[in-house]
Formats: structure tokens, sequence, C-alpha cells
């Protein structure tokens, strides 16, 4: 098991029952098992990063909203906000649990939608020069 990951999949699994989500209903909504979803709440298992993105959808959290606003801050100068919030801390704490490939696939995203917003800084550079580096 990935350090953390029973703790992320458990804030997953109360942020469900909170909003009143059953994991065969977030299940069908992200295309996969509901065994899939159970164990990945309970930190026994990894999903895909696009589910991953989906079911944090389902449960309210827009990833790109929350990177977009903590790449704006880091461009802005604001820097390790994290613990003031709960969110983006965990989304971090995830990111930094995926394995290289995902995590790659994630960013390449990330970076295509801040070009699309015309959203450049410091921040974006450092990740295109880790991408061509290969060190993400």
């Amino acid at each position: 098991m990935i350090e953390g990951q029973e703790r992320i999949g458990l804030r997953l699994a109360t942020m469900a029952a909170i909003a009143g989500k059953k994991q065969t209903d977030l299940a069908s909504e992200c295309g996969v098992s509901r065994l899939t979803i159970h164990r990945f709440f309970k930190g026994h298992s990894e999903i895909k990063a696009s589910d991953f993105i989906r079911l944090m959808s389902l449960l309210g959290v827009n990833l790109e909203a929350v990177i977009s606003d903590k790449m704006q801050r880091i461009s802005q100068g604001v820097r390790n906000d994290t613990a003031n919030d709960p969110v983006l801390s965990d989304v971090m704490e995830v990111l930094s649990t995926l394995e290289k490939p995902v995590r790659r696939t994630l960013i390449e995203s990330l970076l295509w939608w801040a070009e699309q917003n015309d959203i450049e800084s410091a921040a974006t550079e450092r990740l295109r020069l880790n991408l061509e580096a290969r060190r993400i």
C-alpha cells in the first residue's frame, strides 16, 4: 500500500457518505466496479487517473480548478499554503502517491488546460521543463 493512500481513501469515503453517494452509484458513474471503489476507499488498490478525476468530480471536487488555483497562487508568490486548504492538501497528497506515468499524464493535461486558458507562469514553465527532462 502506498503511504497515505488509506487515509485519502477514507476521506473520500467520508465525502461520499456526507454527499449521500453510494459506492454502487459512484462505480456506475465512473465506469468501474463497486469493488474497485470499495477497495480504493479502503486504501487497498489504485485507480486510473481518469477514474480518480471523475470520482473527485462526482464528490464535488474540481481538480482542474484546485490545481489552477494553486498554480495562480504560486505565480503570485504565495507558496506552501496547502495547510490552509484541506482539499488542496489532499489533492497534493494523492498526486504524490500516484505512479510516475499517471502523474505525468495528469500534469500534461493540466499544462494543456493552462495553455488553453492563457495561464503562463514560472510554475507552468518549471512543469514543462521537468516533463521534457522526464523527471515527472
